[in-house]
């Protein structure tokens, strides 16, 4: 690749990074605003958070995407790309740290609560200096996690004309002819990107504080109709793809957590595989498969391909969200197992998932 490849591909990461950090700024506070009114319980109120949440995390961010840029001139919304790109991200994950949040407060001990009103705290104060920053520490693997999945589910914006850093690789490799070398550097980008902010969890862990709407068309439902077998089809290898592989994460997720509990260069090479999950894109993480794997004499098919990456990128979430369950767990729980002859998978895992 040339100089202008690569300033194309700054341009689009700069894109992609401005774009999902608002959203991720204004998804963790409203967030937090979500599972506040929900812990309060208001009537309706609280019925109608939870079909939001619900819906928001059932919609596939591009069809939430399409939805608003397409939906919004019917309403007399003048919207632009970036605005609807932004609100559809914010929406997403909205609902997402809204269930964070909310575990967090359902985790939280009661009894902490009784003794800061004993001590004449008020109700404002003792959630500012006491409940809060506990509340961000046992919260921040499952946020982070979140800001990480949307960093990497950004691509989806693409869909309205947005040129993000997939978009430009897309470009590149359709003049080039050369998927490879963009798909890496792109690879690359996002790793710098994401692997900032996993580090300043890590720093934080260490200090517990064009599309033209003019025209509404109608659809033209026949179109669905006369393709419903390859809808079907699609569906079944989706719901197929999706058992095995979160089968196979949940088993890898369990036994890495169980891994991480020592001090050793396995627990070491182990963590800086998570964390490279963590920082790839999946789209980049198939292709890496898809396409890398023939040059070390391995020729998977693409449905094997698939599966493989679905269940490795998601182990690495599913071993942060089971590590977080694992720090609020009380020490002497772990201890008096372990007394008692408890193997080390045996103390943790129970409770470890229960507060999954």
């Amino acid at each position: 690749m040339n100089g202008q490849a690569w300033l194309l591909l700054l341009e689009g990461a700069w894109t992609t990074l401005w774009i999902s950090s608002i959203a991720i700024a204004l998804g963790v506070v409203i967030g937090l605003g979500i599972a506040l009114l929900r812990m309060a319980r208001i009537p309706f109120l609280e019925q109608a958070l939870v079909l939001y949440v619900s819906l928001a995390r059932a919609t596939p961010l591009v069809t939430l995407v399409l939805f608003i840029f397409l939906s919004a001139p019917t309403f007399g919304l003048a919207m632009d790309r970036n605005t609807a790109a932004i609100l559809a991200l914010t929406l997403n994950t909205a609902a997402f740290n809204a269930e964070v949040w909310r575990t967090a407060f359902i985790s939280f001990s009661r009894e902490q609560k009784e003794a800061a009103l004993a001590c004449g705290m008020t109700n404002g104060v003792f959630f500012r200096r006491i409940m809060l920053p506990q509340m961000i520490t046992s919260s921040l693997p499952g946020l982070v996690n979140e800001m990480s999945f949307l960093i990497k589910s950004s691509p989806a914006i693409a869909v309205i004309g947005i040129v993000d850093l997939t978009r430009v690789t897309n470009r590149i490799s359709a003049v080039t002819y050369e998927p490879l070398p963009p798909i890496l550097a792109a690879a690359l980008l996002y790793m710098l990107i994401i692997g900032v902010l996993l580090k300043v969890q890590a720093i934080a862990e260490k200090k517990p504080t064009d599309w033209p709407c003019e025209d509404a068309t109608m659809t033209e439902w026949s179109i669905i109709w006369e393709a419903r077998d390859a809808f079907l089809n699609g569906a079944l290898n989706t719901l197929i793809l999706f058992v095995l592989s979160v089968l196979a994460a949940f088993a890898i997720g369990c036994f890495s957590v169980y891994l991480l509990e020592g001090r050793t260069w396995l627990s070491t090479l182990l963590r800086g595989a998570i964390n490279l999950m963590r920082m790839l894109p999946f789209l980049v993480l198939a292709y890496l498969l898809y396409y890398g794997l023939p040059a070390l004499g391995i020729k998977p098919s693409a449905w094997g391909a698939g599966l493989v990456a679905l269940a490795i990128y998601h182990a690495a979430y599913f071993a942060e969200i089971l590590r977080g369950a694992r720090l609020v767990l009380p020490l002497g729980q772990v201890e008096a197992a372990k007394a008692h002859g408890f193997a080390p998978l045996a103390c943790t895992g129970g409770s470890s998932c229960r507060n999954w």
